[in-house]
């Protein structure tokens, strides 16, 4: 009954959304289009390279939604209209697309994605993030600023953290954050992060990483930093 409750709220939800803004009958319909689809993929998919039927959907999307509308559409329930509606807002060039991305940081919802022949899957912030990057839509300062929220904020667990700290440098502001993750969440990639700082106190870390069969990778990567 829970489920049943949180599915109608969420469809009615997106029907109150479409009426305030007033989005148009042609739009809605290539939206539950895509929801049913319900996956993101590029305009060739599989081993045959054949011509994706959802890119194609996109592509009208793209071309008749307006700005306001893919705005609206980029919170929608649907993991894959919010990513279409994100893709679509980067094509129109919109002016930043930070706030959306910020907005969207502790979004836990996973969307599967066919992109050519690979399929997996991964956070919906992950995939605003990774087309952003792609598309050189981020300014330097920009990402500086995404990197400083995704490293310090709370309850933010993002594939684009892992990645930021697999990169950082030494830095000596960094340190009290990047040990507090690697000692709370016990991450291997934040303990190889922190041995870069060559301080004796995080030996512990890098020494349990070695003797676990599990992590001895990260531990010989915290060896030789």
């Amino acid at each position: 009954k829970t489920v049943i409750l949180t599915i109608i709220l969420a469809t009615l939800s997106d029907v109150l959304r479409a009426q305030e803004i007033s989005i148009s009958k042609p739009i809605q319909e290539l939206v539950t289009q895509i929801q049913k689809y319900n996956e993101v993929t590029s305009s060739h998919i599989y081993v045959g390279g054949s011509h994706s039927e959802q890119w194609a959907n996109f592509e009208k999307l793209k071309k008749k939604a307006t700005r306001k509308e893919l705005m609206q559409l980029v919170y929608h329930s649907s993991q894959v209209v919010r990513c279409y509606a994100f893709l679509g807002l980067l094509e129109k060039k919109t002016h930043s697309l930070l706030p959306i991305i910020l907005e969207a940081l502790r979004d836990t919802s996973q969307v599967h994605v066919q992109s050519g022949c690979i399929g997996y899957s991964q956070r919906v912030t992950d995939y605003f993030i990774e087309v952003a990057q792609l598309n050189n839509r981020l300014s330097k300062k920009e990402k500086n600023k995404l990197d400083s929220i995704v490293l310090n904020g709370s309850n933010i667990s993002l594939a684009y953290r892992r990645k930021l700290l697999s990169v950082i440098q030494p830095e000596k502001k960094d340190y009290v954050r990047i040990r507090q993750i690697a000692v709370e969440e016990y991450d291997p990639v934040a303990i190889v992060a922190l041995s870069k700082f060559k301080k004796l106190t995080d030996r512990e870390l890098i020494q349990n990483l070695i003797k676990n069969p599990l992590t001895i990778y990260y531990g010989f990567r915290c060896v030789i930093s």
